[in-house]
């Protein structure tokens, strides 16, 4: 056998172990619980309590990450990929479930971030799949996210969409317990200003009949600014229960339903 005949061999022997290995680490359950464990030792900050299952369905729990000012928790994570789609260019998501999240960001303890030069604008941006995705089903149960002294509390959210194309369809979604708590400005103490009591004259009141007049010449409501969306965007259904804003304002809404539909961007 030549030396050049030799040498090919050795190459396509050594492509095909490292294909076979990285088919091994992702295809099968034991590589995939492998690729977790030496996630935890490579990635600083992480780590994984418990791995069950494959991509068909994938559970991590008890999850940790840290880093300076991002402390994160996560009690159950769950995945179940649908890998027969991909004989049909397309990716299932069967299930997505986060449950039991902890997230606190303190922006002060953070390690200081490059500027990044602003890009110049482009013009209306527009967003597209070139393969079908489909997520059956995404939940969020009890996840609770601090950024500073902002909190943003989810108790349960349930939904699903479908993005084709230009076209993205949210699925009937159920939105309970929601609390976004706002910081409150501070109160900023104000010297007290005398000043000298000085006699305005009064106007002079219009007639009834020209101020009726002057009312309804002008649009109850102003006029609405044109919304370009970067897709379709339909929502087949979304219904909210116990939303609440607090802050300087206390906001509740105690029940909403809301159903869109955009074509090219605009509804």
């Amino acid at each position: 056998m030549s030396l050049w005949k030799k040498i090919s061999l050795g190459v396509v022997i050594v492509i095909l172990l490292l294909l076979g290995s990285v088919a091994f680490l992702v295809g099968t359950t034991s590589g995939l619980h492998l690729v977790f464990k030496a996630a935890d030792r490579w990635v600083p900050g992480l780590d994984v309590g418990k791995v069950t299952g494959g991509w068909r369905d994938l559970t991590l729990s008890d999850v940790r990450y840290e880093q300076p000012g991002v402390a994160v928790k996560a009690g159950n994570l769950h995945l179940a990929v649908g890998l027969e789609c991909l004989w049909n260019s397309s990716v299932c998501i069967n299930d997505l479930a986060l449950k039991d999240i902890q997230v606190n960001i303190d922006s002060k303890k953070m390690p200081p971030s490059e500027q990044v030069e602003e890009e110049e604008d482009s013009g209306p941006l527009d967003l597209s799949t070139p393969y079908p995705i489909t997520l059956t089903r995404v939940a969020l149960d009890n996840v609770n996210i601090k950024i500073d002294d902002t909190t943003v509390s989810v108790m349960d959210f349930t939904s699903g969409l479908n993005w084709q194309e230009k076209t993205l369809t949210l699925k009937p979604t159920s939105l309970k317990g929601l609390l976004i708590a706002l910081p409150k400005v501070a109160e900023v103490a104000q010297e007290e200003v005398v000043e000298p009591k000085i006699e305005n004259p009064q106007p002079e009141e219009k007639p009834l009949g020209e101020t009726l007049k002057d009312l309804f010449s002008r649009p109850v409501l102003p006029e609405m600014t044109d919304v370009h969306l970067p897709l379709n965007l339909n929502i087949e259904e979304f219904k909210g229960e116990q939303l609440r804003v607090t802050g300087d304002t206390d906001i509740t809404v105690r029940t909403m339903l809301l159903k869109v539909s955009s074509i090219d961007g605009k509804y």
